[in-house]
């Protein structure tokens, strides 16, 4: 008979699990929305991967030559496409979706500029080359909006300004 009574047991304790979880959308007790959750936690995450991000790859020193100046713009133009391909491999609520899809076009626009400016370097065009930074500084502004409005708070706020000296060839601050 104790085997019965063992299998009622454990039954009775399995129910009164089930019903003690209940259903997390119904509670409306809750501050935060699931929504909310979900941006939020995607948010972090995003933040996460840039601070490690940023830690892996440290500022490059500056450049001492156009030709140094044009292999770190390469390289950090080719850095930030493996940051954004690994952010867009972390699953975006569907409520920011479309603000991700602007800081990734606005992230994109960034590259093409640095990509720019790697070849005026390469082309040894100091004027060019200077003048994108300008550029970068434009839309790095634009895009700390849109990260702002997906709740990051490392990803998209770094600001990239030009060299103080004329002579230098490249500015260093964090790839994201």
């Amino acid at each position: 008979m104790r085997r019965p009574t063992l299998l009622l047991a454990a039954l009775v304790a399995l129910v009164l699990g089930l019903t003690a979880c209940g259903d997390e959308e119904s509670d409306t007790s809750e501050t935060t929305s699931g929504d909310e959750l979900a941006a939020e936690e995607f948010a972090a995450e995003a933040d996460a991967l840039c601070e490690s991000f940023n830690e892996e790859h440290p500022i490059p020193p500056e450049a001492q030559s156009a030709k140094e100046a044009a292999k770190i713009a390469q390289e950090e133009a080719d850095l930030r496409v493996e940051l954004m391909e690994e952010m867009t491999a972390i699953e975006a609520p569907e409520e920011a979706q479309a603000d991700l899809d602007t800081y990734n076009e606005q992230t994109l626009a960034i590259i093409d500029v640095i990509e720019e400016q790697a070849a005026a370097a390469h082309d040894e065009d100091h004027e060019a080359f200077q003048a994108g930074f300008a550029e970068i500084d434009t839309l790095t502004a634009e895009r700390a909006g849109t990260a702002e409005a997906l709740g990051f708070e490392k990803c998209g706020l770094a600001a990239t300004t030009a060299p103080d000296s004329e002579d230098s060839e490249g500015a260093n601050e964090p790839i994201d």
